[in-house]
């Protein structure tokens, strides 16, 4: 699986490979989540949307934070919202 990963990576713009390396703290972060505060929901929408940011950079190669900050935001609530219930 990591080396499908890799694969996948190398492929994206540079851009794109920095933001998804940006996430790997959250990645790291989120099996502790449950063990350290009582809103892992937060963490796992934290982690999980990121993947809205490092599409959108490797289909249009921008970084609108005018479009992303709403884009992420509203999928980080989504996923509160269906992992809360």
């Amino acid at each position: 699986q990591l080396l499908t990963g890799l694969g996948v990576l190398v492929q994206l713009p540079p851009v794109a490979i920095g933001i998804s390396l940006a996430s790997v703290p959250l990645v790291v972060a989120y099996p502790l989540a449950k063990r350290v505060t009582s809103w892992p929901q937060l963490v796992l929408g934290l982690t999980f949307n990121w993947g809205a940011l490092v599409g959108w950079v490797a289909v249009r190669g921008d970084v609108p934070l005018e479009v992303l900050a709403p884009l992420y935001m509203g999928a980080v609530c989504w996923t509160l919202h269906y992992d809360t219930l």
